[in-house]
Order: C-alpha cells, then sequence, then structure tokens
C-alpha cells in the first residue's frame, strides 16, 4: 500500500514538474508518468487525489505535512484500528491510525490536507 502511494506520489511530482508545478486533477493525466515495469502498481488498493493546486502554493508549509493524495477506503489493521495510507508531497508515504475511531481522520486530515484554492472570477 505505501509503496503504491509512493509511486503514485512520484508519477505526480513528474507531471508537476512539467507543468509549471501544478499537481494533476486526476490520474489519467499522470499514467504516462508511471513506471512500467521497475515498480509496478500492485492494483490491491484505489487512492484519490487530495490536494488539487500548485506546489507553489506549498512554500511557506513543510511538504512533508500536506497529503496530496490517500486511499479511498479505510482498512482494519490486524490490531484492530482502522487505518489509511496517505501520499504527501515531499514524495513520502504512510499509514495513517486515528488517534480517535469515532473522528473517522477528520481531526488528521483538518491538519494534513489543504483545501482547494480560491478560483476568483
Amino acid at each position: 500500500k505505501v509503496n503504491d502511494a509512493m509511486t503514485l506520489i512520484m508519477a505526480l511530482d513528474r507531471y508537476a514538474s512539467k507543468h509549471q508545478g501544478e499537481f494533476p486533477s486526476n490520474f489519467v493525466q499522470v499514467t504516462s508518468y508511471l513506471p512500467n515495469k521497475d515498480k509496478p502498481l500492485t492494483g490491491t488498493n484505489e487512492f484519490e487525489i487530495v490536494y488539487r493546486g500548485s506546489r507553489n502554493e506549498l512554500t511557506h508549509v513543510p511538504p512533508g505535512t500536506v497529503a496530496v493524495i490517500r486511499e479511498r477506503q479505510p482498512w482494519r489493521t490486524p490490531e484492530g484500528k482502522w487505518a489509511r495510507v496517505y501520499g504527501y508531497a515531499d514524495g513520502s508515504a504512510e499509514i495513517v491510525e486515528p488517534h480517535d475511531a469515532a473522528d473517522n481522520f477528520q481531526s488528521w486530515e483538518a491538519a494534513h490536507i489543504l483545501p482547494p484554492p480560491v478560483v476568483s472570477q
């Protein structure tokens, strides 16, 4: 799970490098940036993009604290806790277990998922 997240984050990062720092809005846009043979995805989990914006908007935020992707569905650990994999703007990924099971990741995500940029008209 963490390896798939890191592979996806690297693809998103390569995409952003070629698109003026803008992260993609969907995974279809990064298909050509995914490795084929050396690190294929397992296909055992499903992720969604939770940060839409530019790397430039992260200059005053430690990139290792900003979640860019997350596993769609949480799952139970062998200890019976809920967990979910997140991938960060710095290229890292980790399994997160919320401190409070009733919280359902809300507090953690409020601190690690940035709201979408405001589009002025």
